[in-house]
């Protein structure tokens, strides 16, 4: 198999992906390679954009109500202490903590996330719409630890899918563009050095992951925890017969053995669903 990489969005060191998929031990243990050569790499042809968010209405679309939550995220790369590259949401990185889902203790009326700014908790409370605007365009030339450029980012949300209102270069102006009939989608690129702006109607109460969907970028710290409509929570029962299940065998097993989290979290436990 192969795979080509943008290089205007993921700033790869090596754009050409290359796996092998064996059906036979004796091709495995002889550890052979495929015999195929990449198609060409042309970066005009895998431009790192969204669809244009000022086409025409159709009847898929519902114009976008004004909202009554708003919250900026500005998002930095880094190097931690040991070397490592983590993701700033407004300075803070992500890390989940597998012996207290956030769910879990919101269906118990526990709602006390600031004080483990780690969780990166955005509390919308009972507000009806949120809009969440995001800036990827961080510059701190005095800080050997920042870098230089900046990538694109996949935006992932759970639960929802979501009126796209703005992106582009730079941060947002405040502009809604085609807010009469914006596009729907549950994952749109923010650009590198630059916003996107992402609008959804609170009806579905929860705990909802928003993330970049690189592998490696939610590894390393890019998630937020949208808490939706926390007083709603509580009252769904069957949030705790599920949890239950796998939580209380997790809390069993961990008692006795050391756990490997070797990232921010979500990866992992998105694998064990």
């Amino acid at each position: 198999m192969r795979s080509n990489l943008s290089v205007n969005c993921a700033l790869p060191h090596q754009p050409y992906g290359l796996a092998a998929i064996y059906y036979d031990e004796a091709d495995f243990a002889a550890n052979k390679t495929p015999s195929s050569v990449p198609q060409p790499l042309i970066d005009e042809e895998m431009p790192c954009i969204n669809r244009a968010l000022n086409i025409s209405k159709d009847i898929s679309r519902s114009p976008a109500p004004p909202a009554d939550f708003e919250v900026t995220i500005q998002i930095k790369d880094t190097l931690n202490s040991t070397g490592h590259p983590v993701w700033l949401l407004n300075n803070q990185t992500t890390r989940i903590n597998y012996n207290s889902p956030i769910l879990g203790l919101a269906s118990e009326g526990n709602f006390s996330y600031p004080n483990d700014p780690q969780w990166s908790v955005i509390d919308t409370r009972n507000k009806s719409v949120v809009r969440l605007v995001w800036e990827n365009t961080k510059f701190d030339h005095s800080d050997p630890n920042f870098f230089n450029l900046t990538f694109a980012h996949p935006m992932h949300l759970h639960g929802h899918d979501y009126h796209v209102l703005s992106y582009g270069d730079g941060a947002w102006d405040g502009t809604i563009i085609n807010g009469e009939g914006p596009i729907r989608r549950d994952t749109a690129i923010l650009p590198p050095n630059g916003h996107l702006v992402m609008q959804f109607t609170t009806d579905n109460p929860g705990v909802w992951p928003v993330h970049c969907h690189v592998a490696w970028h939610v590894s390393a710290g890019l998630l937020a925890n949208v808490m939706e409509q926390p007083e709603k929570i509580d009252a769904q029962q069957d949030i705790q017969t599920s949890l239950s299940e796998t939580c209380n065998a997790w809390s069993d097993w961990s008692t006795r053995n050391v756990v490997a989290q070797i990232d921010s979290g979500l990866r992992m436990a998105m694998e064990r669903e």
